[in-house]
């Protein structure tokens, strides 16, 4: 705010809604005739959003009353996964041993998401790649692959952490293996 007047100015406290507001300096605060200060206006959303206002800086100098009006214009993005869906690989019986699949997670900002981790929550599931980027509105295809230990059903999850904002989504599985009986007759 310059001051470019014969006499000082107070700049008084500042009116604007959230999710602005006035960092610094404290309000009110004077300027000297021919000098200027900077104010610092913060900008603190606590959800994805377009917002807009008027930042508006009531002032004296003399006997001028006035208010500086700021037009503040700001939009917050909050980077999303599209829902992950249960992944059921159904029964393996007999001499099959592994299935593998393909999952699309879809990233629905406007955007790109880093997925920092993909990793599996038990030892019969594992996922490729481990890590990736997703540019915004675009897809990535993951394979997701059941490899049981032993026969019965298998409960898991791939955990997904992505950035920004230190994110995470589970996609859940589930699978059965069932064992081979073979029996002699006496």
């Amino acid at each position: 705010v310059n001051n470019n007047g014969t006499a000082p100015a107070t700049i008084h406290p500042a009116v604007v809604a959230t999710p602005f507001s006035v960092a610094s300096p404290s309000l009110p605060a004077t300027v000297p005739a021919g000098d200027s200060i900077q104010l610092v206006v913060r900008y603190s959303p606590t959800g994805a959003g377009i917002f807009s206002d008027d930042l508006r800086l009531p002032f004296a100098s003399g006997s001028c009353r006035d208010t500086l009006r700021v037009r503040l214009a700001a939009r917050a993005i909050e980077p999303e996964l599209a829902p992950l869906p249960v992944v059921d690989f159904g029964a393996l019986t007999g001499c099959q041993n592994q299935r593998d699949t393909v999952v699309m997670l879809h990233n629905r900002s406007d955007i790109a998401i880093t997925l920092t981790r993909l990793y599996s929550s038990s030892s019969e599931y594992q996922v490729s790649p481990s890590s990736a980027a997703i540019p915004a509105n675009d897809s990535l295809a993951v394979t997701v692959s059941y490899r049981p230990n032993s026969s019965g059903t298998h409960s898991g999850t791939i955990e997904v952490e992505y950035q920004p904002c230190d994110k995470s989504s589970g996609l859940q599985l589930r699978g059965t293996k069932q064992g081979i009986t073979v029996a002699i007759a006496d």
